[in-house]
């Protein structure tokens, strides 16, 4: 009975995702004016596009605006797609230890980032550099630099590629991706995922902003 709940929520959920993931929204990896937004700031730039909703919402919560705000800053934002398949998997994980008719949703969420339980807070700040990370900064070998979160490092880099992985077909000249490359352990094995960066290079009022790929785990918790 619990796997056909389960089967029943994940089709479902499915579902729903997969309406949510085709609103039609700019944010698409094609190749785009990085200047547009340079009159807004980074937490405009957010609130101005559906794919971020709930990444604003979580924002709030955890009283992050000034930071994402700060001059300087790079910010490397999850989209809402990341988010909900983390909900999602959180979801099935207390349905299956706690109460098969609990949810893990986006209220907990908040309410765990408000709080800082399990410092939910202190891990959405690994998505911030406190450096502008402008094209003319990056390298092919790659760069670790530290993040918001404490003593936490990523490493920024990008490839040269003349089409494919995510961009625009279209394009004829080359063009640089941008690769976003967190720590993490399964176990006691650690691992590093490289995460491609669908919209890279934006240029706000105070920083810079890469649009990470949805298909990452939210806070690369495997």
């Amino acid at each position: 009975m619990n796997n056909m709940l389960l089967k029943l929520f994940s089709g479902c959920l499915l579902l729903t995702l997969a309406f949510t993931a085709c609103k039609k929204d700019d944010i698409t990896g094609d190749v785009q004016d990085v200047n547009i937004y340079k009159d807004k700031t980074t937490y405009e730039f957010l609130k101005s596009h559906s794919s971020f909703d709930t990444l604003v919402q979580m924002i709030d919560a955890a009283g992050l605006k000034d930071k994402i705000n700060a001059q300087g800053a790079s910010f490397f934002p999850p989209t809402d797609w990341t988010i909900y398949n983390y909900l999602s998997a959180r979801t099935l994980i207390v349905q299956n230890t706690i109460n098969q008719n609990s949810k893990w949703g986006l209220d907990s969420m908040l309410y765990y980032l408000s709080n800082n339980i399990k410092g939910t807070r202190d891990s959405l700040q690994m998505y911030l550099i406190a450096q502008p990370l402008t094209f003319d900064k990056l390298t092919e070998a790659g760069v670790k630099y530290p993040t918001g979160l404490a003593n936490d490092t990523a490493v920024v880099s990008y490839k040269t590629v003349t089409s494919g992985l995510g961009y625009n077909n279209n394009f004829s000249s080359p063009i640089r991706v941008v690769y976003y490359s967190h720590p993490y352990k399964v176990g006691n094995t650690p691992n590093t995922t490289d995460i491609l960066c669908t919209t890279s290079g934006i240029l706000t009022k105070n920083g810079v902003v890469h649009v990470l790929s949805s298909g990452h785990s939210l806070f690369f918790r495997q």
